[in-house]
């Protein structure tokens, strides 16, 4: 599929293409499959659905549908499903039909867990099934936390990430684990399997699920980096390094030590300007200051920039974003350039009036220009 734009939005993953695909392959595993009735209670009213409502109408359709044998249905599923995808490769678009049939499964497969938990073991290899994994700590935590550490040394890169992504205590688009944010431990255990994966995309998940602790547990994050450092490879030094984000944003001390970063730098802002100073709604500002340091030893520094938004009402909140990570001799200077564009999303609206900026350096905030939108 053409990738995501307001034309073609994230809901069109499901569409008459992968949808009669599946229909048409349930149909030829099994002779009672009712596609007429199948198709004519997805279709109904299908242009008004959003994406959750299309995803729940397959599902609903699958249950009304697929034998009520869950076993037989479930072996329907996994029986029609297509080939894996490579360790490097990433679902396409199209990938998400196979999002109502893990929800399928989850909603029936309570009374069989060990079928349910094959079925999205099978899935994931062909897509995610990232988010319906918790199911399964619900029905039996301690069967579940089992197998998930036999995943961790599956020899198929999506099953061994499925275990680091299902587990995020924060999971984007998914309900919280709040047995997760209270007590990490299990999910710390699982991680230590795979902080050395030989995959990319799993280290990636690693570092995402360590940076969702970091938010609970920043003191614990900072304990579990320092042991991981030692004698640590460049791949799990990359994985550090993104899984401190948050924290470097914050500018945690202890993080900051871990990581290299300077103690209690003598630094200044010897100059700081952002370029135009008025500009509309849309348009893209370029910021700009030189960093002194005042001592006689070298620095190295994590220069962020903070914008103080307005918002709906009047009320002003500040957003920090990535900078740069840099290093100063002594008595040397440096100039940061940032370019920031000031435009409408699906997560900020922009409002006309004066922005405050700051500079943020291994946490400490340094006062900056100001921008005034129309």
């Amino acid at each position: 599929m053409a990738g995501l734009s307001q034309e073609n939005p994230l809901k069109e993953a499901f569409n008459p293409r992968n949808i009669g695909e599946l229909a048409t392959g349930l149909q030829a595993l099994w002779s009672g499959f009712d596609r007429r009735g199948f198709e004519t209670l997805v279709w109904e009213g299908w242009e008004a659905l959003g994406f959750g409502q299309r995803n729940e109408r397959i599902t609903a359709a699958l249950d009304a549908f697929l034998p009520p044998n869950f076993t037989q249905a479930a072996e329907l599923l996994i029986g029609n499903l297509g080939e894996e995808l490579s360790d490097e490769g990433v679902a396409s678009l199209d990938g998400f039909i196979l999002a109502p049939q893990c929800a399928f499964i989850v909603r029936r497969g309570r009374d069989h867990f060990d079928l349910s938990a094959r079925a999205l073991y099978e899935m994931t290899k062909r897509f995610s099934a990232e988010g319906y994994l918790r199911e399964l700590l619900e029905w039996d935590y301690t069967r579940a936390l089992a197998l998930l550490h036999t995943w961790t040394q599956d020899s198929n890169a999506h099953v061994r990430r499925l275990v680091s992504e299902g587990i995020r205590p924060r999971l984007p688009l998914a309900p919280r684990i709040r047995k997760f944010q209270v007590d990490p431990s299990p999910v710390l255990d699982l991680l230590e399997c795979l902080k050395d994966d030989p995959a990319l995309y799993v280290r990636r998940s690693v570092a995402n699920n360590i940076n969702d602790i970091s938010k609970d547990h920043p003191d614990l994050v900072v304990q579990t980096l320092q042991r991981w450092k030692q004698g640590a490879s460049p791949e799990r030094l990359w994985l550090i390094s993104h899984s401190a984000r948050s924290l470097i944003k914050t500018g945690h001390r202890d993080l900051l030590k871990v990581m290299g970063f300077s103690e209690n730098p003598k630094v200044s802002v010897k100059f700081s300007s952002v370029s135009p100073e008025i500009l509309g709604i849309g348009s893209r500002a370029e910021l700009r200051c030189v960093l002194v340091n005042e001592g006689s030893f070298p620095l190295r520094l994590a220069v962020d920039y903070v914008v103080h938004f307005i918002k709906s009402g009047g009320k002003i909140k500040g957003k920090l974003f990535k900078g740069v990570v840099i290093e100063i001799p002594g008595h040397g200077q440096k100039e940061i350039v940032k370019k920031h564009r000031f435009v409408n999303t699906s997560g900020r609206t922009h409002f006309p009036g004066p922005h405050h900026l700051e500079w943020q350096v291994n946490g400490e905030r340094h006062e900056g220009p100001v921008v005034i939108l129309e």
